[in-house]
């Protein structure tokens, strides 16, 4: 019998125990929900390489000007069940994020706060502390401050998404640096509120925050680790001319998640006069608390027009302080006049987990359901997902693998760790202590139970589909040995096994009772092999003694089989060298009852074969196979996905430890001076080691279209994962930072199907991108975390001796200018060589900016496109200072094209101070000359002449444009400016004005402009009137946000467009009101 020993530990003082950097989101998540699931997009590539493929139904695009319109899409993206995520406000696995938001990661402290990495003196001390500039006097006391929270070393992550776009900022001192390169300026105003501006001078303001936060109680070293999340959300977008979008947010759900586990720790304890004391304790509680707060978007609204975003309550989420979760009802949009002219309603099971069941959207005039969106989902065991509680419920599931997925193991509860052999996990115990850790959860990965919940079919408003087969993810190893401690658990070899002869027994209590009924003998491997150890147990009914199982080598060294349980089965897979074995089994029967009780234990050990190429499952799903049916073509294509060359570095490791150690003035106490008894060891329910990024990763997956390739195939390769560690698999544990942006495609080859199994290569594509940041420079910003190294048990600390207290990981942070560098195409011909056509892409040294673009064909012929923008010119050469300051860097000043050398082609556009273009000069030639260098202190190079002259609106509507030597041409807008009421060629503007007054065309160019028949008899002016003669007018009327309702041309003749209730075209009917064109819709169920 094994029994857990009290804590003995007589003078060990946790003086430098503190945990103010540990990863908070190792043991819970203070991100709110909505934020949560769409930051996926922003972290992992959703492409073939993880196994994931998304999928976006595009449900409104609500327009700003022609540069900025925000997309609403409805999307899908989820690779398995994870209980403990709660789904956003349209439903499990489900995304539906416009607008934007800036989320910080706090790592140590608040990097905007006192001592923050945002302040230049606290960037300085870690510059200081790193480069080796800090007197080892002020080492101590530093580190022992970045722990205690009383200042930072390491930088927090600032996640950014502007209208889909995401990127990755962080504060080096007072300087924002982004991690992807982005042409954007961040700032920070005095309010605390980000103001984002990006390349063409649009303005996001983020100006509503929220903070999330967490704390870990009694964690393994007796200290309160505290911090969480900011959020700001997007409240505002300003254009350049001044005009200005408002997205209002309301606040939805703050709730709550308490998660406890246990913990256990063997090793050294404590000391006392005749040497080290070893022991065992646990279990421990530890408690990991978040509290989670996050808004909804409410609106969006500019120039009038709006976006409503409607909600329900949600009855899956349990809140707290009396606040309401929301679920996503119906998105509306209204025009000017707020007429409704989009109407799109969710439907959901609103209970144990949001689920989406469709979406519709209404006719404007019956509020009927026109297009229909079903959605279905695969079960486990007959149960969907909503039989999964949520965190927040007091009934949530443990049933989660080592990655957090569901893996439908009921019997896993709070107080259990991984099971694993733990004497493989933890080296070095021979410390000669009755431990055992009750590894009572088993983390197993079965693909069948993430896949609950996950997307089946979506059926679409045709009455067309597509469904989704998936499978596991695995990893195959070759050989066993290289299979982690905490992955070898529970394999199955039951086809490869042969039985090791005399390495089985079996025995249960005798009939006396009080005897012991322990057993022990031994056995024999002539060669190393791998083997697989199975195990049943069967334990005394009131669980009073544990039942064992121990296998060790008569040479000597750590068991190789340590198991100590209650009534289970289990097994290990383990490399047995060449040597003789000694096991004993004991089921406990010491405390067998008679009559009530009979233990036993049994063991078998088998050979595997073949030796190598084992498959461990690793958590998630990938998919397998889509399936889309068009009911219009009648017709069916399926693609099937094989997968290859797998990377896999999210190992699960539930281990750390600490060295136990005196110091000089232990003596003092009549204790060993600068003692150490060696490490304590300490297993918890969470991994320790971090990772950024999918779970598994892989380099080459082929597309076959069709189940075998029957319609060809394409495969895809992928390069080695980039990121950027120290050791971030030993403590302290320092996070890693994942280029997860460069897990994109290498080479894309189709293949063509040519018969009996043969594929040839019809076009092949091939990509190279910018280089990567270069360890020790500039491009490679450095923080470091700090961690214990050593526990004093006796004495005081000595400053001078810091390194064996603590140990520190470096943590990097660089600044990524990733795009494409070249592109390679090549056509393979059934007669003559290969075409191959190979374009190279350069950028320009400030902002990033595609600079060049060159082309080459198989002929040796090359292209050659450049682009300038206000940067690349001298600050006194037009308005060019100015484009700068307010940030409209991208904006295209000069562009060339030239053919092997001789410049062709090419423009000059003149800007105003919003923006936009107010000239266009063109290169014109008459003889071929060679491509000019480039001069930032001229603007308009020889050759380069005014071909059009523009004016605009105050809400950059072009109003006139005068061609060089020709006719002008008057635009006339209205309905809010933002739509053009009249064109009249051969007119000036101010002709236009002249004509109607001030007054019409004020009313014209307002929100109410009139009736159709009053726009119409307003307009016909234009073509009356004397001044106006000769001019050619060509007018419009439109119901806002739906489409053009009338066209009169020059001629006077008009046309006439009607909608139905969804706003598509109906009817054209021509100036006599007959019917020209009629479009009639067919959907499912009409």
């Amino acid at each position: 019998m094994k029994y857990l020993l009290p804590v003995i530990s007589l003078f060990c003082f946790p003086f430098c125990v503190l945990h103010a950097q540990d990863d908070l989101k190792k043991y819970v998540n203070t991100m709110p929900p909505n934020v949560a699931s769409f930051e996926k997009y922003g972290d992992v590539p959703l492409s073939y390489n993880t196994g994931q493929v998304a999928e976006t139904i595009p449900l409104y695009t609500f327009p700003i000007d022609n540069v900025v319109s925000i997309p609403i899409d409805l999307s899908y993206n989820n690779n398995g069940m994870k209980p403990d995520a709660v789904p956003s406000w349209v439903g499990h696995g489900w995304d539906l994020m416009p607008g934007g938001y800036i989320v910080q990661d706090i790592r140590g402290l608040d990097d905007l706060g006192i001592n923050g990495m945002a302040d230049p003196n606290a960037k300085a001390a870690a510059v200081s502390f790193m480069t080796g500039a800090m007197p080892v006097a002020n080492r101590y006391q530093y580190i022992h401050d970045a722990l205690g929270g009383l200042n930072d070393s390491q930088q927090d992550i600032f996640s950014l998404n502007i209208l889909g776009k995401s990127a990755k900022f962080y504060f080096d001192g007072s300087q924002i640096k982004f991690l992807k390169w982005m042409p954007y300026s961040v700032v920070l105003d005095n309010n605390r509120n980000f103001i984002v501006t990006d390349e063409k001078g649009y303005q996001y303001t983020f100006g509503l925050r929220t903070f999330s936060s967490g704390s870990i109680n009694n964690d393994p070293f007796n200290q309160v680790v505290e911090g969480g999340s900011n959020t700001w959300w997007l409240t505002k977008i300003v254009t350049p001319y001044g005009t200005e979008a408002d997205l209002t947010w309301q606040q939805d759900a703050q709730y709550q998640t308490i998660t406890t586990n246990n913990s256990y720790s063997v090793g050294a304890t404590g000391i006392q006069q005749s040497g080290c004391i070893f022991g065992a304790t646990g279990p421990n509680q530890v408690q990991s608390i978040s509290l989670i707060n996050q808004e909804v978007l409410q609106s969006i609204s500019y120039q009038g027009r709006k976006v409503l975003f409607n909600t329900i309550a949600r009855n899956d989420l349990t809140t707290i302080n009396s606040t309401v979760a929301h679920a996503l009802s119906s998105i509306q949009v209204l025009n000017d006049n707020s007429q409704l002219v989009k109407n799109i309603n969710f439907s959901y099971d609103n209970n144990a987990r949001l689920k989406l069941l469709g979406l519709s959207v209404l006719d404007n005039g019956t509020n009927a359901p026109v297009q229909n969106y079903t959605f279905s989902y695969y079960q486990y065991n007959s149960n969907d997902l909503t039989s999964i509680p949520l965190i927040t419920s007091a009934n949530r599931t443990y049933a989660i693998d080592h990655w957090g997925y569901y893996n439908g193991i009921t019997g896993n509860t709070f107080s259990g760790v991984p099971k694993a052999n733990y004497a493989l996990a933890i080296p070095n115990n021979n410390y000669n202590v009755n431990w055992s850790i009750p590894g009572d959860n088993d983390r197993t990965a079965y693909w069948d139970a993430a896949r609950m919940g996950m997307l089946q079919k979506i059926t679409y408003p045709t009455g067309g589909y597509t469904t989704f087969d998936y499978e596991g993810n695995q990893i195959i190893y070759p050989f066993v040995q290289g299979i982690p401690a905490f992955l070898n658990y529970n394999l199955n070899y039951s086809n490869n096994l042969v039985n090791v002869p005399g390495a089985s027994d079996a025995t249960s209590c005798p009939s006396a009772e009080g005897e012991s009924g322990m057993k022990t003998g031994t056995f024999t491997i002539s060669t190393a092999m791998n083997v697989q150890v199975d195990w049943q147990f069967v334990s005394v009914v009131d669980n009073s003694a544990y039942c064992e199982l121990l296998i060790s080598s008569t040479s000597g060294g750590n068991p190789y089989v340590k198991e100590f349980a209650y009534t289970s089965t289990g097994s290990v897979t383990i490399t047995l060298p060449a040597d003789t074995y000694t096991y004993t089994i004991d089921p406990g029967c010491a405390f067998a009852q008679q009559g009530v009780d009979n233990p036993s234990v049994s063991f078998q050990v088998y050979q595997i074969l073949p030796a190598g190429n084992i498959p461990v499952s690793i958590g998630g799903d990938r998919v397998l196979r889509v399936t889309s049916y068009d009911p219009v073509a009648n017709q069916t294509t399926v693609k099937k996905l094989s997968y290859a060359d797998e990377e896999f570095y999210q190992i699960p490791n539930y281990v750390s430890q600490v060295e136990m150690i005196t110091t000089a003035s232990a003596g003092l106490l009549n204790l060993p001076a600068n003692a150490d008894c060696g490490p304590q060891y300490f297993i918890g329910a969470q991994s320790v080691v971090p990772f950024d990024g999918s779970t598994i990763y892989y380099r080459t997956v082929t597309e076959n279209l069709g189940e075998n390739g029957e319609n060809g195939k394409t495969v895809y390769s992928y390069p080695y994962q980039l990121w950027y560690a120290s050791s971030y698999t030993q403590s302290p544990y320092p996070p890693i930072m994942n280029l997860s942006w460069r897990a994109t495609e290498q080479q894309k080859d189709d293949y063509v199907n040519q018969g009996n199994g043969n594929f040839s290569v019809l076009h092949s594509t091939a990509y190279k991108y910018t280089d990567p940041p270069v360890w020790n420079t500039p491009q490679i910003v450095q923080g470091v975390k700090f961690g214990n190294a050593g526990d004093i048990m006796a004495g005081q600390p000595d400053p001078n001796d810091y390194g064996q207290y603590y140990n520190s990981g470096q943590v990097y942070y660089p600044a990524d200018r990733f795009d494409r560098s070249q592109l390679t195409e090549t056509q393979n011909t059934s007669s003559g060589g290969p075409i191959t056509k190979v374009t190279n892409y350069s950028y320009n040294a400030n902002y990033f900016l595609p600079s060049q673009v060159t082309t080459t064909n198989s002929k040796g012929q090359t292209v050659e496109q450049d682009i300038w923008y206000p940067g690349d010119y001298n600050s006194n050469v037009a308005n060019m200072a100015t484009l700068v300051t307010n940030h409209m860097v991208g904006l295209p000043v000069k562009t060339t094209t030239s053919r092997n050398g001789n410049i062709t082609d090419g423009t000059v556009s003149d800007f105003d101070n919003s923006g936009n273009v107010t000239g266009i000069h063109r290169y014109e030639s008459s003889t071929l000359q060679a491509l000019p260098a480039h001069d930032p202190a001229t603007l308009y190079p020889p050759s380069f002449n005014l071909k059009l002259s523009l004016n605009y609106t105050s809400n950059a509507k072009a109003q006139e444009y005068l061609p060089a030597n020709d006719i002008p041409t008057a635009i006339l807008w209205g309905y809010n400016g933002s739509y053009p009421l009249a064109e009249v060629k051969k007119a000036h503007y101010q002709d236009l004005v002249n004509v109607l007054g001030q007054t019409v065309i004020n009313q014209l160019s307002g929100s109410a402009p009139g009736t159709d028949d009053q726009v119409r008899a307003a307009l016909n002016q234009l073509r009356t009137d004397p001044r106006l003669k000769g001019a050619l007018v060509t007018s419009y009327t439109y119901q806002p946000f739906i489409g053009m309702t009338s066209q009169t041309d020059p001629a006077g003749r008009t046309t006439y467009y009607e909608y139905d209730g969804l706003g598509r075209l109906k009817l054209v009917r021509d100036q006599n009101a007959n019917i020209v064109k009629a479009y009639d819709y067919h959907y499912q169920g009409q």
